[in-house]
């Protein structure tokens, strides 16, 4: 089927309910529901285009049972695994921190205990796959998701943290 629209706009309202319905389970699948319905709003808001009650309500419900459902998944060390009671990851925590940092930009309350732990959780777990990642042997390889998984966390903790690499 082909089909228009007379503006992005259009696009991303025809859009919504399939991102607003989309059933979630693991961190990233949360993530991946929340940020884009959060910034979706602030995107209307900043043109001035007003989103329908049910549409609003739906965002806010998304809203708060992301950051519930974030805040259950966090790990008591502040990280994320991808469910609920598994150990952190180097990329499902900077996933999250970088879920949580775009929420934060867009006006979301979040949890500042939840959000500091998570960075600070986010710094240790790089730290620590840097510390690693030369050790080994020569006939070890780095894969390429290695070096994405490890420059992505880089990207968040930047884009996070002001801290200056040298007082890390």
């Amino acid at each position: 089927t082909l089909r228009t629209m007379p503006s992005a706009t259009a696009l991303v309202l025809d859009s919504l309910p399939y991102l607003l319905d989309y059933p979630y389970g693991c961190v990233e699948q949360t993530v991946s529901r929340f940020v884009p319905a959060v910034q979706t709003k602030r995107a209307f808001q900043q043109a001035g285009v007003p989103l329908d009650a049910a549409t609003q309500r739906k965002i806010a419900e998304i809203t708060q049972l992301s950051l519930e459902r974030l805040s259950r998944m966090q790990t008591s060390d502040g990280g994320w695994g991808w469910w609920e009671g598994d150990e952190p990851t180097l990329w499902t925590t900077a996933y999250a921190v970088w879920g949580l940092h775009k929420a934060k930009q867009a006006g979301v309350n979040v949890p500042d205990t939840m959000y500091r732990n998570g960075v600070a959780t986010l710094r240790r777990l790089l730290e620590r796959a840097l510390q690693i990642r030369p050790q080994r042997s020569e006939q070890e390889s780095y894969s390429y998701w290695d070096w994405a998984e490890a420059l992505f966390a880089m990207q968040v903790l930047a884009a996070v943290d002001p801290t200056p690499p040298d007082a890390l």
